[in-house]
């Protein structure tokens, strides 16, 4: 993958997480490109302190592409954050659209 730049919300996600273990696994298939991002939950802080959107921002940039967003607690006593966006491929060009 080329040019690929983290969107602000994530890489303040990331920041507050403060030293915690994270995760960042992205997939991608014909149909859909699927994010998930964990952490254990050590260090992370309560305010982002940030001026966005956070989240939220996210989930309506997913939704208006037709995804999915999940955000929270996981089962293992950290935080997750989940994405899935539908992709479809116009053959004749051989490119990729969200």
């Amino acid at each position: 993958m080329t040019n690929i730049e983290t969107p602000a919300p994530i890489v303040a996600f990331l920041e507050a997480t403060n030293g915690a273990d994270t995760v960042v696994l992205v997939e991608r298939d014909a149909k859909r490109v699927a994010l998930r991002i964990t952490t254990d939950g050590r260090g992370s802080s309560v305010s982002s302190g940030g001026s966005g959107r956070g989240l939220p921002g996210i989930r309506d940039r997913v939704a208006a592409l037709g995804g999915t967003f999940e955000a929270g607690p996981d089962s293992a006593g950290g935080f997750a954050v989940s994405a899935e966006i539908p992709v479809h491929i116009t053959s004749r060009e051989g490119q990729l659209h969200g």
